[in-house]
């Protein structure tokens, strides 16, 4: 009985084989697998190799005694050397080390996301809590609106009113740069609002990439694309800075 070392590409299959004679010719018989590891081999392939390979031996108990699996060990380690306890225990001090590492550097990532979803949901909170009272004064404000109309119509005299500055809550409701982004997709006819979105530059979400995207889509018009007091609104929205000279605005207008 002998080991049968088999090398594939980067493989070495190893097998345990038997031989006889049949009709005066000598036969190999296969008896059973004794695994198969990579080439060339480091430690941890070896230390895998040995750990199957003394299953695989505990399963031949009925059919080998003693001396024979030691002329096996033998035999598959001078190919196959046996790790000693000192490389074991190397090896197994390095993975304990490569795995405290990588589990502290996991929680500290899950703590660093809890961190920011524990931010991130105070924020949500807060603008929650906002908008329930905004909901409520501006039910309160619709239901006063709502009784003077009444009283307006039973024919009671009341005194006139400031009107809502719409741009005053809008700009408290989408901030200033969002809305000047808004009016700035308003100026934009159906078809030229097509245009910008088959470009693939049209997002519901405001950025600065967006916004500098619109400003040169616009830019990039022709003269006659917009008529003058519209040209003078985009100018504005494009420049809040801009102050025009007083003979400017005399042509204009």
């Amino acid at each position: 009985m002998f080991v049968r070392f088999r090398s594939a590409p980067r493989r070495l299959q190893l097998s345990l084989a038997e031989t006889h004679r049949v009709t005066g010719r000598v036969r190999h018989q296969h008896i059973a697998s004794l695994g198969a590891l990579r080439e060339p081999s480091e430690l941890s392939d070896r230390i895998a190799y040995w750990n199957s390979l003394f299953d695989r031996m505990r399963r031949l108990d009925n059919r080998l005694d003693s001396a024979q699996q030691l002329s096996i060990f033998d035999a598959v380690n001078a190919r196959v050397r046996m790790p000693t306890i000192e490389e074991r225990r190397e090896f197994g001090l390095a993975n304990a080390e490569t795995d405290a590492r990588f589990w502290e550097m996991h929680a500290d990532n899950c703590a660093a996301t809890a961190a920011e979803h524990e931010q991130l949901a105070a924020t949500v909170q807060h603008t929650i809590e906002q908008n329930k009272t905004a909901h409520s004064e501006a039910k309160a404000n619709a239901e006063t609106s709502r009784k003077r109309i009444a009283r307006i119509k039973a024919g009671e005299e009341i005194g006139p009113q400031q009107p809502v500055d719409i741009n005053r809550l809008m700009e408290e409701t989408f901030g200033k740069r969002r809305l000047r982004y808004i009016r700035l997709l308003g100026l934009l006819s159906p078809e030229q609002f097509e245009e910008y979105i088959q470009a693939g530059r049209y997002h519901a979400a405001l950025d600065s990439h967006r916004h500098t995207d619109l400003r040169k889509f616009i830019k990039n018009q022709p003269l006659d694309a917009f008529p003058p007091e519209k040209w003078v609104e985009i100018i504005e929205l494009l420049y809040p800075n801009f102050v025009w000279p007083d003979h400017m605005m005399e042509e204009v207008e």
